[in-house]
């Protein structure tokens, strides 16, 4: 079969070399056009590399003599199989294309049958009748070209608006600068008041601490001593609390008749008992406080038989179940989280200001126009789900109809432009996003986004090429030119 195909394919080759008489300008490129002119049969052709001189009658007859293929700019001979050549750079068929603009070719598509040239030069052993079609193709190139100025026009309209609004909010930025300036001092003024008034509360929050771990000791020691080993099980003889009575109030040192609960904190200015029943025996003890007593917990003084403390129960089992308390006041723990917080807030408008700061001190560019987008949103719907593109900010990836999916970055910056050598720019036609959900591979997922030229702001393309990296293309009129 290899043969047979071989023997056509040879005998088209002797038809086309037998019947045609091509000139030896035929098929070369303008770079090498010189180099043809004006070689006659009878005259020479130095080949392109130099490497040898051949008949001028030897240019395009369908044999591959130079071992550049130079000799044959307008047939594929040089391309056959069994011929072994190394072509100049770039070296390709010219395409005449007559009344249209000029094409190349690799040579190995001349004579293949297939019309690759719109004037059909390249096709001119006879296989195939190839129209011309230059006019045709010329028109509708033309219809293209308009269109696409009518798109670049009309995109170009757009950006115009998108400048006037990144003019406004550039002003409302200014305003908006000073405005996190005041916000910022005030917020700094309340931290440093902040930072005196902690240390005062970690101190007392230190010896309470100090205090409830030796009530807790006391509370401990009193458990053990009182435990019994009865056949076998060891029984607790610690007394469960009822309730607190008032019986005077020490400062009017009148009678008073109130109640109080186990947990309830009773201070040393009234008079009174817990009353307390005896686990083994369900027996009812009392034990008076009298006026200026340590306050007290009633749940405490019947675990202790009596001991003043103020242990609550909740704080009893706090300690019971940490090896190294950090036992926290909630006057000193409010303010601590207090501080977490304002720090947060300070971190936050100090890069706002000084990102606003960077802004404005230049002049207006793509980024400022691309930023009036900055509180929108752009979905695209592929397959089962819906791509979210919010700039600057953050990207998802959710099932189609529902908000359930994962985040798949959140905005980070520009990528960098490849066009600067001696400094690094912002390209801002590539947008980064980073540090998005963990995926079953132990990476964050990430999101490229490309920004196109186009009439209006549209999420045009979104995908997964690689298991959790993810690429967007946007197209806005922000970067048009």
């Amino acid at each position: 079969m290899t043969d047979m195909l071989f023997a056509v394919l040879l005998t088209i080759s002797l038809l086309v070399h037998v019947s045609l008489a091509l000139d030896p300008t035929y098929g070369a490129q303008d770079a090498y056009l010189d180099h043809f002119k004006g070689i006659s049969s009878s005259g020479t052709f130095q080949c392109l590399t130099g490497s040898k001189v051949i008949k001028g009658d030897q240019i395009n007859d369908d044999f591959c003599d130079c071992p550049d293929g130079s000799d044959e700019p307008g047939t594929s001979a040089c391309t056959n199989h069994f011929t072994k050549v190394k072509f100049p750079d770039g070296w390709k068929f010219r395409c005449r294309n007559i009344g249209f603009k000029s094409k190349e070719i690799p040579h190995n598509r001349v004579n293949d049958g297939l019309c690759d040239c719109c004037d059909g030069s390249d096709e001119y052993g006879g296989i195939v009748q190839c129209a011309n079609i230059c006019a045709e193709v010329q028109e509708k190139e033309a219809e293209e070209l308009m269109l696409e100025r009518e798109k670049m026009k009309l995109s170009l309209e757009e950006k115009k608006k998108m400048v006037e609004q990144a003019t406004v909010k550039r002003e409302q930025d200014k305003v908006a600068l000073k405005e996190e300036k005041a916000e910022l001092e005030a917020a700094e003024i309340s931290r440093e008041r902040m930072s005196r008034d902690l240390p005062p509360l970690e101190d007392h929050e230190k010896k309470e601490k100090q205090r409830l771990s030796e009530e807790f000791k006391i509370l401990q020691k009193h458990i053990q001593e009182n435990e019994a080993n009865e056949e076998g099980t060891k029984l607790k003889y610690r007394s469960g609390c009822t309730k607190w009575y008032t019986t005077v109030d020490c400062g009017t040192k009148s009678s008073v008749t109130d109640e109080k609960g186990c947990d309830e904190l009773i201070p040393g200015n009234v008079s009174g008992y817990c009353e307390c029943a005896e686990a083994k025996t369900d027996a009812t003890v009392k034990y008076q406080k009298n006026c200026d007593h340590k306050p007290l917990r009633c749940s405490f003084v019947c675990k202790t038989a009596g001991e003043e403390g103020t242990l609550s129960s909740s704080e009893e089992q706090y300690f019971d179940t940490t090896n190294d308390p950090s036992y926290e006041l909630p006057g000193a723990k409010n303010l601590r989280a207090k501080i977490k917080d304002l720090d947060e807030k300070l971190d936050n408008l100090r890069s706002s200001i000084a990102a606003k700061e960077a802004r404005l001190k230049r002049n207006l560019n793509t980024e400022d126009i691309i930023r009036t987008l900055e509180d929108e949103c752009f979905t695209l719907d592929v397959k089962i789900y819906t791509y979210k593109f919010c700039p600057f900010k953050d990207a998802h990836q959710y099932s189609k109809g529902t908000e359930i999916g994962n985040s798949i970055g959140k905005w980070v910056r520009f990528g960098e432009s490849t066009y600067s050598l001696w400094s690094t720019t912002d390209d801002h036609t590539h947008m980064l996003y980073e540090g998005g959900d963990w995926c079953w591979n132990h990476d964050q997922r990430t999101t490229d986004v490309r920004l196109v030229c186009g009439p209006e702001n549209k999420l045009l393309k979104a995908e997964e090429p690689i298991s959790c990296k993810y690429a967007m293309v946007f197209q806005t009129p922000a970067i048009c030119e």
